[in-house]
């Protein structure tokens, strides 16, 4: 007994240390890449007669200046097309940045948000099977009990009287590998639960932003005016995914309490 509750207390300590790990990892790696937005944004005053000033990227501030030199009329065709040529090469750096911006903020954090909830489903079901598998079979009244979906109704049931039933069963209520199968199985169910509800959470929350950025990105979206109106909005609808998931998690956990 002593031996089973030392190493039940290692794996939690083992446990605690690996999500300890990942979070500093996690921390460490949102640092990192969140670093160039240093280089990229800044504070710009656009109107030098008016006190006005906007944190934008620089590929805003730069293509506002190249478009105020094109005004001038005293400019070269060699200058204009050299302004011209910077131009697009900005425009390609931006397109650059949106793509990678796209990436880790959305479609990187699905695929692992995916990716880890089948892994813990799959490490479920491993272990499910091989606790079944060490199972002792099952009696003809065992699995009369374990089994009455088989029976369409009452009259179609064999019949068993109800105190051998208990008998019956109460060994085996009993016996940890049953409970441990038993317990596995509720954990499955659970995870399975608040994978789709984490997972249509952040669908919900964060593809609208996304897809019109993809379109607007692409040049597929005709109005461009569509997602200027729309993208407070659409952050508004993303600052609420992280509040939402509190609630999930607290609603799935109260949920599975007996």
């Amino acid at each position: 007994m002593e031996l089973i509750c030392f190493s039940s207390l290692n794996a939690h300590r083992r446990a605690y240390l690996r999500c300890r790990r990942l979070l500093v990892i996690g921390w460490a790696a949102a640092f990192a890449l969140s670093l160039p937005q240093v280089a990229i944004f800044r504070v710009f005053k656009p109107y030098s007669e008016k006190d006005f000033r906007q944190c934008t990227p620089l590929w805003t501030t730069f293509l506002y200046e190249k478009i105020e030199q094109l005004k001038d009329v005293n400019l070269t065709e060699a200058e204009r097309t050299e302004i011209q040529r910077s131009v697009s090469d900005m425009q390609q750096l931006e397109k650059m940045y949106n793509i990678n911006h796209l990436l880790f903020v959305f479609w990187i954090p699905c695929i692992i948000i995916v990716i880890s909830y089948l892994t813990v489903l799959l490490i479920l079901q491993g272990h499910l099977k091989e606790e079944y598998h060490s199972l002792p079979l099952m009696s003809a009244v065992e699995q009369l009990e374990e089994e009455p979906s088989k029976c369409k109704s009452k009259r179609n049931c064999p019949l068993a009287d109800s105190q051998t039933v208990k008998s019956a069963l109460s060994p085996r209520s009993t016996n940890p590998g049953a409970i441990v199968v038993s317990t596995i199985h509720k954990a499955k169910q659970h995870a399975k639960r608040q994978a789709t509800w984490i997972i249509l959470a952040y669908l919900t929350f964060w593809s609208p932003y996304n897809v019109l950025a993809v379109l607007n990105m692409t040049r597929t979206l005709s109005d461009h005016q569509v997602f200027a109106v729309t993208l407070s909005f659409l952050n508004a609808a993303i600052c609420a995914n992280p509040i939402a998931n509190p609630l999930i998690y607290g609603v799935l956990k109260d949920g599975s309490k007996p």
